[in-house]
């Protein structure tokens, strides 16, 4: 049997085929209990084979192995060249927390493909290292999948990962815990890749910031457990100074062990002998920091700040910083974290050594040696380090592929912040702002989740534009109408909810300038900003040009906003479509465009958008003449909208424009009068259809006729 240790078995040699089994440590071969058991290399049972793509042509069988290619680099670079098949690419490295389950479905094409996976999430949620201190043992639970391109498809647009999947595993399987589990392997077995950078970039991470919330040192402090898996790989700068931090958990379950006694001269000596070695251990930060901040050729220094252009809303700091690279930020952040948690220590011992002894009386005051005279208002300063985080958490968060990067500094930052509003009522703006920048990071990280869950789709689809078009289509339909002489936009209203206002309920139907309206489909909050912006620009058309936009202007403004949100690192496209109408300075011409979520913009004789939009179309071109007047116009677009309301009047809301003249909504009572002809005209058809003819008219003779001809057949 193939296995570990045999990686070449008898009876794949005696057969003539080669062995499918896998060298030591160089691949991950996954096996899940949806799957059964099986691998990519190892397919059903009964499955027919592969067809072939030509006689001719007959592809080798597919090995499972990734090798990274010399010189080797650091695992915290975003990309690494492996070696896979003798062909050379550029993998993603990446890792995100998610439900460990929800990763391999068992779907038959993955089977008739090995390079062809596919994955579902559910929704994204940020690793919580807070939920688990009470468990006492850190542990997690990994998947490793990786995807290359097929190296018989000659498709570049394919694009690699190497994605670790992870969870916290709060249960000890067998009885052995995450820690045993990681020493039992030992640091030898995480110093090649794949394995070097699950270490790296997950678990160790991870295991501090655990380590330093619970405030107890980690087996993973240890000199191998620092050098041995670096054996292969350089060190980045950020892997230096987590070296620095993982001294820290030992330090202050030290100090969380004087501190509770009371002040004794035994107290404090062994309050003086940790004061030391803060200090000795802070000037290794010292070190580490003037390293960081040493220049290179292409940037003198590693960040610079950015004042806030047009922040929307109160943001409490001056300005932000940006990083020249996202490792860079990346270690900044780690940085001012430690400093925050490493400073109270300082503090708290500072008070600890010269707190009064009665044991020592009347000498109840301390004789400090010289090296341990400090100034301890230079530890007072926890509140700019956490500022200084909140700085930096923008550039990271839009450099960086693995945002759960960014909990732990958050998570003591905000922790400062609300001790200083506990105990002074001060530090609230600083906590919003930490509570919306989480949603930030959730974005982002749904973002990278949605990347993987569409990796199948190699076709050049931009997904997020995608999900855009799927928020449009849930939205509440909406058309326009064009005539001879007017523009009729109409939209479905939904029914307000017994205890709302509906003075205040937005309309679907928005006036950009005196002369120009635009209906939207989609998600309100999106409307509202977008509509804002386009505003603004009509405004500062008419103040610099002293003419207002024209139709086609304004369209192509607000499609080239759309567009611009398509292609930026931290956004994501407006979830609404548009139908913008109106009349050109000194035209009688009416128009009418859509803009999409992609960015794209055409002009239309009449159009339906949102939800049931293809039916509503659909009726339109069946229904639709040129040059329409004003109430045949109006007639179309209510008839049209009854296609998919069904509730009548109340739940319709028109407006129409002319030339000349400003934006006219039309009221309820009025839509009821059309309502009611429109379905008395229904009633008459089908009443026309039941019957079979109407005397007096052609379409009698038309339909005898019919008959006629169908019963001689």
């Amino acid at each position: 049997m193939c296995s570990n240790e045999r990686p070449y078995c008898q009876k794949c040699t005696s057969s003539g085929r080669q062995c499918e089994g896998y060298e030591r440590e160089r691949v991950f071969i996954t096996g899940t209990p949806q799957t059964k058991g099986r691998v990519a290399s190892h397919p059903k049972k009964g499955s027919s084979p592969r067809t072939q793509r030509s006689p001719s042509f007959k592809e080798p069988p597919r090995t499972l192995d990734i090798t990274p290619i010399h010189p080797l680099t650091s695992a915290w670079e975003d990309r690494t060249l492996v070696s896979s098949q003798g062909a050379e690419c550029s993998v993603l490295v990446s890792a995100l927390h998610t439900k460990l389950p929800y990763i391999l479905s068992d779907d038959d094409s993955a089977h008739d493909d090995p390079a062809s996976f596919n994955i579902t999430f559910p929704p994204y949620a940020p690793s919580d290292l807070q939920s688990l201190m009470g468990n006492g043992d850190f542990g997690i639970k990994a998947q490793c999948l990786a995807r290359l391109p097929n190296t018989y498809d000659q498709d570049d647009s394919v694009q690699s990962y190497c994605i670790f999947f992870f969870e916290h595993d709060a249960g000890h399987a067998f009885g052995e815990s995450g820690s045993d589990q990681m020493r039992r392997m030992g640091p030898a077995y995480f110093s090649h890749f794949p394995n070097h950078h699950f270490f790296v970039r997950v678990y160790r991470p991870l295991a501090i910031g655990f380590a330093l919330l619970t405030r107890q040192d980690t087996f993973i402090a240890s000199p191998d457990w620092k050098n041995v898996p670096w054996q292969r790989h350089p060190k980045s700068l950020l892997d230096h100074l987590l070296d620095l931090v993982l001294l820290l958990p030992a330090i202050f379950a030290q100090v969380d062990q004087v501190l509770p006694y009371e002040a004794t001269l035994n107290r404090r000596h062994h309050a003086q002998q940790l004061l030391q070695n803060c200090l000795s251990l802070e000037r290794h930060f010292d070190a580490w920091l003037e390293l960081a901040n040493r220049p290179s050729y292409e940037y003198p220094i590693p960040y610079w700040t950015e004042e806030l252009v047009s922040p929307e809303g109160l943001i409490p700091f001056p300005d932000l910083y940006t990083f020249k690279d996202g490792n860079i930020g990346l270690a900044f952040l780690y940085y001012w974290m430690s400093q925050i948690l490493f400073h109270r220590c300082i503090e708290s011992l500072h008070h600890a050594i010269y707190q009064p002894v009665i044991d020592a009386y009347p000498n109840m005051w301390p004789e400090l040696p010289f090296d341990l005279q400090i100034d301890v208002t230079r530890y007072q300063h926890r509140r700019m380090f956490a500022a200084d985080i909140c700085r930096g958490l923008g550039s990271v968060l839009h450099h960086t592929v693995q945002p759960d990067m960014l909990i732990m500094p958050m998570t003591v930052a905000m922790d400062l912040y609300r001790e200083i509003h506990t105990t002074s009522q001060d530090g609230l703006m600083e906590i919003m702002w930490i509570d919306n920048f989480r949603s930030r990071l959730i974005e982002k990280g749904q973002h990278v989740a949605g990347v993987l869950q569409n990796q199948r789709c190699p076709d050049g689809h931009v997904f997020q534009v995608e999900y855009a078009g799927e928020a449009v289509k849930r939205g509440t339909c909406a058309v326009g109408v064009k005539g001879a002489d007017v523009v009729v936009l109409g939209c479905e209203k939904r029914s307000a909810m017994k205890l709302q206002d509906t003075r205040i309920t937005p309309s679907k139907i928005q006036v950009l300038d005196h002369h120009v309206a635009l209906a939207f489909a989609g998600l309100n909050a999106d409307a509202r900003i977008l509509v804002d912006k386009a505003r603004l620009e009509a405004q500062s058309h008419r103040l610099s040009v002293e003419d207002p936009v024209t139709i086609d202007y304004i369209t192509k403004y607000v499609a080239g906003v759309q567009q611009r949100y398509t292609q930026a690192g931290g956004v994501r496209p407006f979830g609404i479509s548009t139908l913008i109408v109106g009349f050109d300075k000194g035209s009688n011409v009416p128009r009418l465009y859509q803009t999409e979520p992609s960015g794209i913009y055409s002009a239309w004789k009449a159009n339906a958008i949102g939800r049931s939009s293809k039916t509503v179309r659909e009726f339109l071109e069946r229904n639709y003449k040129e040059e329409m007047d004003r109430e045949a116009t109006i007639r179309l677009a209510i008839k049209s909208l009854l296609e998919v309301v069904q509730t009548g009047a109340k739940n319709i809301e028109i407006s129409l424009m002319a030339p000349g003249a400003l934006i006219e909504t039309l009221p309820t009572s009025e839509i009821e009068g059309y309502v009611k002809e429109i379905e008395q005209e229904k009633q008459e058809e089908a009443a026309k259809k039941k019957t079979g003819r109407t005397p007096g008219t052609g379409t009698a003779a038309i339909l005898t006729r019919s008959q006629d001809d169908s019963a001689a057949e």
